[in-house]
């Protein structure tokens, strides 16, 4: 029997009516990605109503607070923390011959077929949401304590460590925000899956870095793709305008760059991206 279409399960569900299936199903055409992604931008359905469907589609169980579940370190070290985030897996528990593995793309087989091969093992998937897989990450493999990460707003500050960047540290930190930095590209991968930050503040000016790279890298993952970007600049030209909100940037920040402006734009970014900022998160 053919499997139906995970639009049609969708429906079927109640969860999304035929007419914004086939509104998404001609932005998928145009944008050539996945439809659950599509759904999400659209905000027509939540990645923990996808979940639940893929699992009845699959004949899967769902897993939820994977942050609170114990883990043995040996499981934890069949896979390191960039590979979890990259690939949207997490290791739950091994046996003698079987890794149980919450997934967020049960009809990924590549990805099973090269872990199995990889650790001899066979993979007995779970179903879960990148949110889960993020959330999990940050306490198993960095040690967060459950919940702290909704205290703050956090925000990463990508760029050398110069006068610039100082005063954007300073401004910020005043206001009540907690400030991470990473001064590359690398660094600024890392901070992000360590910390999950609410924005991030990229210097376009970088030597070792394309201004768009970290736009691309972020908006390719379903777990930090959510996350807006301001382009910290020079005095850009129109084209130069153009070319950063074009290329994904939420916002930019050019020269002179006086405190109010920092903070206006910080916060509207804030306040499009998840809502009225006040001081409770839950976002």
């Amino acid at each position: 029997m053919e499997r139906k279409r995970f639009g049609e399960i969708l429906v079927e569900a109640g969860v999304l009516t035929q007419p914004n299936l086939e509104r998404a199903l001609a932005l998928q055409a145009k944008k050539g990605e996945r439809l659950g992604k599509i759904l999400e931008e659209l905000e027509l359905i939540s990645e923990k109503d996808i979940t639940l469907v893929l699992a009845h589609q699959y004949g899967l169980q769902a897993v939820s607070k994977l942050a609170e579940r114990p883990v043995s370190e040996s499981t934890l070290h069949l896979l390191d923390a960039q590979t979890a985030l990259d690939r949207l897996v997490f290791p739950l528990r091994r046996t003698e011959k079987d890794l149980f593995l919450a997934v967020v793309n049960p009809a990924d087989q590549d990805v099973f077929e090269s872990l199995s091969h990889q650790l001899n093992l066979r993979i007995v998937p779970f179903l879960t949401t990148p949110t889960e897989i993020q959330s999990a990450v940050r306490r198993h493999y960095f040690g967060e304590t459950v919940g702290a990460l909704n205290e703050r707003w956090r925000i990463l500050l990508v760029g050398p460590d110069n006068m610039l960047a100082q005063e954007i540290r300073q401004a910020l930190t005043a206001e009540g925000y907690e400030l991470f930095v990473g001064e590359d590209l690398a660094e600024g991968l890392r901070a992000v899956l360590r910390h999950s930050p609410h924005l991030v503040l990229v210097d376009t000016a970088m030597t070792q870095m394309d201004g768009f790279e970290m736009v691309q890298i972020l908006q390719s993952n379903d777990v930090t793709r959510k996350i807006p970007l301001i382009a910290v600049t020079g005095t850009p030209s129109l084209e130069e305008e153009v070319d950063l909100l074009d290329g994904g940037y939420f916002d930019y920040l050019g020269a002179p760059l006086p405190t109010a402006r920092l903070l206006a734009r910080t916060k509207r970014a804030l306040v499009v991206t998840y809502g009225k900022v006040d001081e409770t998160l839950d976002v």
